[in-house]
């Protein structure tokens, strides 16, 4: 999931216990990518799904027991930033849609947000956990 990267560094002399710790640089491969990408867009979706929609995960207009309508607008198409550690993706529109109350039915609202989180690894695989919204 990882390529490396190259990476100079300066040395000076000095004893050893003064000398910069290197670490090779890795940069996320398009298959650790595509895998974050895949998670991001599913993820957006149960955020309209009933009881998915519930989830911390999900934006505070789908975390709502009285809508009549909702559904996702737009997905991510990208990700705005991604490390072996940590993940964050570009903009998801949902639309909202409360329940009718005496004649008067509330107009859509759209919600934009990102969906952002952390990478924990198990047995060389990524493990994807979502921050609350």
């Amino acid at each position: 999931y990882f390529e490396r990267g190259t990476q100079q560094v300066a040395l000076t002399a000095g004893p050893p216990s003064k000398q910069p710790t290197v670490q090779p640089q890795q940069n996320p491969t398009p298959a650790l990518s595509a895998a974050v990408l895949s998670a991001v867009q599913k993820r957006v979706e149960a955020c309209v799904l009933v009881p998915t929609n519930m989830d911390d995960a999900c934006p505070a207009a789908a975390r709502n027991t009285d809508l009549a309508a909702f559904h996702v607008e737009s997905y991510p198409r990208e990700l705005a930033s991604l490390t072996g550690e940590w993940f964050e993706s570009e903009a998801a529109t949902i639309v909202t849609q409360g329940n009718a109350r005496g004649g008067y039915t509330p107009p859509e609202r759209k919600t934009t947000f990102s969906v952002s989180g952390t990478i924990r690894w198990e047995n060389g695989e990524p493990v994807f956990e979502f921050n609350a919204q």
